[in-house]
């Protein structure tokens, strides 16, 4: 029953590939394992195997997102291309981004998992808003946070509600720019 093509670690990249695509129809509660067999053609048992449970699914749906958010956002030059980088990524992966900050994320065990997935990012952000207000990393903790956290919540209202709208003629990554540059810039130390 199982396809040839799916030994060596295919198997696993292939399930999450259909977890993904029901993603962005279904909330992750509503994906079952055994729609996932089916969508791939394994037996009902084979997610289990490589996964455990949804709580199993559910990490390594963003543990990948992490890993793709992190290679979006490597080469940035600085706070503009990081600010666009981050827009682009919510907007192309909506689900998978939300799931990845959701409490589903860091149900269980999941957030300890999560961790070392989720904070290379922090790092990277680190690293280019010490670039951008020339301070070393280890003073931003504050402003990394302050600077994240608006992102996201920006970034989820792109797309839940008409933000656009009320931006009017305002580009949203210059607007997000402008505000993180402000966040950073009136930090005690740059």
């Amino acid at each position: 029953m199982a396809d040839q093509t799916y030994h060596h670690g295919k198997l696993q990249d292939a399930i999450l590939d259909a977890a993904e695509t029901r993603l962005a129809r279904q909330s992750i509660a509503d994906i079952s394992m055994r729609q996932l067999a089916k969508d791939v053609s394994v037996s009902p048992g084979a997610p289990y195997h490589h996964f455990g449970d949804r709580h199993g699914l559910t990490l390594a749906l963003c543990q990948r997102g992490f890993v793709r958010l992190h290679h979006a956002l490597e080469d940035a030059n600085g706070l503009r291309a990081l600010v666009d980088r981050y827009l682009a990524f919510a907007a192309e992966n909506g689900a998978l981004f939300s799931l990845m900050f959701s409490d589903d994320a860091t149900a269980g065990k999941n957030a300890e998992q999560l961790d070392p997935y989720a904070g290379p990012v922090f790092t990277l952000f680190q690293a280019i808003l010490a670039d951008e207000a020339d301070i070393s990393r280890d003073e931003l903790q504050v402003p990394v946070l302050q600077i994240w956290a608006f992102m996201h919540g920006f970034a989820q209202l792109l797309k839940a509600s008409p933000m656009r709208t009320k931006l009017m003629d305002v580009d949203p990554v210059e607007f997000a720019h402008t505000t993180c540059l402000r966040l950073l810039m009136h930090h005690p130390l740059c």
